[in-house]
């Protein structure tokens, strides 16, 4: 309904290629935030779709983590010195993906609470969701105790106000940390919390990549080859929309969950993957 050139316009844009990007729309997602980089006559709109294009290339592409890294750092100095508190908490979000896929969770927590910190003061309530969304995940594989993380967790899907969307991650991360302790039966039943809440949603990157949690927590309770449907499930599902970082750490569960049933060449084979 916008005129071509407006600025309002070129703003839903960018919002419009991290949607496609959330729905698994990778090649829609580029080409719309090229698009914006290309003309943008705001500054800041131009900033905003060249954090979340980089935030693409870390899911699409994850050769270039090391060259999305060096950008982060740059715009992150960058924001610092416009004194742009949104632009902040984006670019320090971003940072923090890249040292989880570098599998740095303390670091991806301390850039974390920086996104979040900054999110806050800048009245960004989407980057600050998405910044917990990403903590509660760090909880599940990061140094802390099981304990301290399911207090983490269920402090936050208790909030007043929360959002369904982290509701649903911290339910999750319950789900894998309630099996680390132990409790399986607990753990099924927020695996089932978890798929009833995101079927309120079409957001068919993290429904594929939940199954990462769904088979951990059979795993851990001694069932590979409940666990294997899991894996199998979100594996074939990424792979098809050509994901390219989330179904590599399927593949390497897959894989374990065929070894622990002696299939040794299926499982070689996958982590050939």
């Amino acid at each position: 309904l916008l005129e071509p050139g407006a600025d309002e316009r070129l703003e839903l844009l960018v919002d419009l290629g991290e949607a496609l990007r959330e729905t698994g729309d990778f090649e829609q997602s580029e080409t719309v935030l090229t698009s914006v980089i290309g003309v943008a006559g705001d500054a800041t709109v131009g900033a905003r779709a060249l954090v979340n294009r980089l935030r693409l290339r870390v899911v699409t592409d994850p050769a270039d983590v090391g060259m999305v890294a060096l950008e982060a750092k740059r715009v992150v100095n960058a924001f610092q010195s416009a004194g742009d508190q949104q632009l902040l908490a984006k670019a320090w979000e971003l940072l923090a993906w890249v040292s989880w896929f570098r599998c740095q969770a303390a670091t991806t927590e301390q850039a974390l609470q920086r996104a979040i910190e900054n999110a806050r003061r800048a009245g960004d309530t989407l980057t600050e969701a998405q910044s917990l969304h990403l903590s509660c995940a760090a909880a599940v594989f990061g140094p802390m105790a099981v304990s301290d993380a399911i207090a983490r967790c269920e402090e936050i899907r208790a909030r007043p106000g929360q959002q369904r969307r982290i509701i649903a991650s911290a339910v999750r991360a319950l789900a894998s940390l309630k099996a680390m302790a132990g409790m399986f039966d607990e753990a099924r039943k927020l695996v089932d919390r978890h798929k009833a809440i995101l079927q309120e949603f079409d957001l068919k990157v993290t429904a594929a990549s939940a199954a990462e949690t769904y088979g951990m927590v059979e795993m851990l309770a001694g069932d590979p080859v409940a666990a294997e449907r899991e894996f199998a499930r979100g594996y074939r599902i990424l792979r098809e929309l050509g994901e390219g970082s989330l179904s590599p750490d399927l593949a390497a569960m897959r894989a374990h969950a065929t070894y622990n049933q002696g299939r040794y060449e299926e499982a070689e084979r996958f982590t050939r993957v």
